[in-house]
């Protein structure tokens, strides 16, 4: 008797360690921005001139010192040039690609202030998007981690609209496998393995674009405006 019910426990404990490890890891959306309003006031004016695509509001609400590199790449002319994109600065072959690159420019700061955030440091600094401050699994590849930015997300047995949905995503963390900027169906991989194509829209890269803001002489600056590792 005693080992029928040793037997039974090491089923029911080896069943509920698979169900365990087939869970998809997640990072739900999270925006602290509202707990304070005097921030939550100026992210949405910051947005709304982003949307306006207003150079000129967007820089006067930078930091000085703001950092937009990893190469000393820093100040409110900088980020000008970066929401600018002037051909002459670009190279023979991309200048004909200036106002793409613009446009890239403008929606990776649009994408990064819509994507909420946390406060850390006891509330002095915002960090954005939330995917940033998310939790995600041990020894994840920093290039190949991505998130899932929806729920009900499609994932499909093929790399486009006519694919079978396999199943649905709600904020899953995944692995990128072919991350090609000219794929609107990248092929991604779930934490639990399973493979199919996801639309590039709902797809945000662990180190693609974030921003921190803090308080300067008493008012709310971007201090840093950067993507990479």
């Amino acid at each position: 008797m005693v080992s029928m019910f040793l037997a039974l426990a090491a089923v029911i404990s080896t069943q509920f360690c698979t169900a365990a490890s087939a869970q998809p890891f997640r990072a739900a959306f999270v925006d602290e921005a509202p707990s304070d309003p005097a921030f939550f006031d100026y992210r949405e004016a910051l947005l709304k001139a982003v949307e306006q695509r207003d150079v000129n509001y967007v820089v006067k609400q930078v930091a000085n010192d703001i950092q937009l590199g990893f190469g000393g790449i820093n100040g409110p002319e900088a980020m000008r040039a970066f929401l600018t994109v002037d051909p002459i600065f670009l190279a023979p072959d991309l200048q004909k690609r200036a106002p793409e690159i613009r446009e890239r420019n403008w929606n990776a700061l649009q994408s990064t202030l819509e994507l909420g955030g946390r406060f850390e440091d006891e509330n002095t600094v915002f960090v954005a998007p939330y995917t940033w401050t998310a939790i995600v699994p041990e020894k994840a590849d920093p290039f190949e981690t991505f998130f899932v930015i929806g729920d009900g997300v499609a994932l499909r047995d093929q790399p486009n609209l006519q694919g079978r949905v396999l199943t649905r995503l709600d904020y899953d963390i995944v692995t990128m496998l072919d991350d090609d900027d000219e794929e609107t169906f990248p092929k991604i991989k779930l934490s639990h393995g399973q493979i199919g194509f996801a639309h590039r829209d709902y797809l945000r890269a662990l180190v693609g674009h974030r921003a921190f803001f803090s308080q300067v002489a008493g008012q709310w600056k971007m201090t840093v405006f950067v993507a990479g590792d």
